[in-house]
C-alpha cells in the first residue's frame, strides 16, 4: 500500500527541524549561515505564510532572533557579566550565653543572622550593592570594579548593636572574606 504525500510531509518536517536548529543556534550566539542550503528550504509547492510553511526563525520556540533583541540585552543561556571582585562572609550575633566559658561551650557560639541587609559602598560614598544574608548567615556581594569599599550592616530588630563598618581594599579577581557580628546585648 502506498501513502500519497509522505515524501512531501517528510520534507516539510525536515525543513522545520533545520529552521529550529538554526533559530536555536542563532539565539545562543552561534554563527548561522546567511543562506541555508536548499535542503533546509520548504518545498516549492508550499507558499510562505501558509499553514504548512515553517515559521520564520525569529518566532520559532518563542525565541527572538539576535537581531530582534534590544541592544544591551543578554542572549538566553549567556554567561552573566563578569565581576571584578567578590566579597563573601557570614553574619552572626553574639554572645548568646550570659557567661563565657573556658574552654568555649559550643552551645554558646554566635548564631547566624538571617535577613541582615549588608550595604557595600565605595570610599567616595556611592552605594555599590545591597545584599541580604541567607538562613545560615552567609552573604555574597559581586563588585563591578576594584577599589576601597566600606561594608556596613543595617540594624536588625531584636539585636542591640550592629557590627562596626569594615573598610577593605579589593583587587581585580579577588574574593575577600568579611564576617560581621551583631551584639545581642547579653552579658
Amino acid at each position: 500500500m502506498k501513502v500519497h504525500g509522505v515524501t512531501s510531509l517528510g520534507r516539510s518536517v525536515s525543513s522545520v527541524l533545520v529552521v529550529l536548529v538554526l533559530a536555536v543556534a542563532g539565539s545562543c550566539g552561534m554563527p548561522v549561515p546567511a543562506s541555508p542550503s536548499a535542503s533546509a528550504r520548504p518545498p516549492a509547492s508550499v507558499a510562505p505564510g501558509s499553514p504548512s510553511a515553517p515559521p520564520p526563525a525569529s518566532v520559532v520556540a518563542g525565541l527572538p532572533s539576535p537581531a530582534a533583541r534590544p541592544p544591551g540585552t543578554i542572549a538566553p543561556n549567556s554567561p552573566p557579566p563578569a565581576t571584578t571582585a567578590v566579597i563573601v562572609g557570614r553574619v552572626t550575633a553574639g554572645p548568646v550565653c550570659p557567661v563565657e566559658r573556658n574552654p568555649p561551650d559550643p552551645a554558646c557560639a554566635p548564631r547566624p543572622v538571617a535577613g541582615a541587609v549588608i550595604v557595600v559602598t565605595y570610599s567616595g560614598g556611592a552605594t555599590v550593592v545591597r545584599a541580604t544574608s541567607e538562613a545560615d548567615g552567609s552573604y555574597r556581594v559581586a563588585l563591578p570594579r576594584a577599589g576601597t569599599v566600606i561594608i556596613t550592616a543595617e540594624p536588625v530588630q531584636g539585636l542591640m548593636r550592629q557590627p562596626a563598618p569594615v573598610t577593605a581594599t579589593v583587587t581585580a579577581g579577588e574574593t575577600l572574606s568579611v564576617d560581621l557580628e551583631y551584639d545581642t546585648g547579653i552579658r
